[in-house]
């Protein structure tokens, strides 16, 4: 997986690596079960770092705008289809693939 971050000039290398274990560790999960636990770790690092509600909600909604950008500038075009277009950084795995082997030898 590409990192949407990895172009801007004001990402550090641990911020970047940070980003690749991440993506390791979600390998193969559930994307509701994925976007869950990336909700749960930046609310759970916006509580540890601003002891004020007025500061959580700012940096909350700084982080959500960013992504947003990011989202919307990166995979979509202005008129709202997605773009599909695959960097040659980025590869596509299949789960798993069954080959009725009758069908490969032309019996099939």
């Amino acid at each position: 997986m590409t990192d949407p971050l990895a172009a801007a000039d004001n990402v550090s290398p641990t911020q970047h690596n940070l980003f690749k274990e991440l993506v390791a560790s979600a390998k193969g999960q559930e994307s509701g079960d994925v976007i869950g636990a990336a909700v749960n770790l930046i609310i759970n690092v916006i509580r540890q770092v601003h002891d004020s509600r007025r500061g959580a909600e700012r940096a909350y909604d700084d982080v959500m705008g960013l992504g947003k950008r990011l989202l919307l500038e990166k995979h979509y075009y202005n008129d709202g289809r997605r773009r599909n277009i695959f960097p040659h950084t980025q590869r596509l795995e299949a789960a798993e693939v069954f080959v009725n082997q009758s069908r490969l030898n032309g019996k099939g």
